[in-house]
């Protein structure tokens, strides 16, 4: 399970919190047309981790989360 939620306490949403019961060994950030905006590697592997989306347009992006085994997806939306 990948779970990314806006933290109400940051200001208009500019940061997501990436979170997974397993540890996260990578996140890839892409466009709905499929091209990478952000990539992140970990390579002991993390169980959360913030992630600034304020340089992103306004729009629907796929996140994927690798945990050492196989990647997990879910869109989210970025509103300005």
């Amino acid at each position: 399970m990948v779970s990314a939620v806006t933290n109400s306490n940051l200001t208009d949403a500019k940061t997501k919190i990436v979170s997974s019961p397993n540890l996260i060994y990578g996140i890839e950030l892409t466009d709905m047309l499929g091209t990478l905006r952000k990539s992140f590697e970990y390579k002991t592997g993390i169980q959360s981790v913030k992630i600034s989306v304020a340089d992103l347009n306004a729009g629907v992006y796929s996140l994927s989360v690798f945990d050492g085994q196989q990647w997990q997806s879910q869109n989210i939306i970025v509103k300005k």
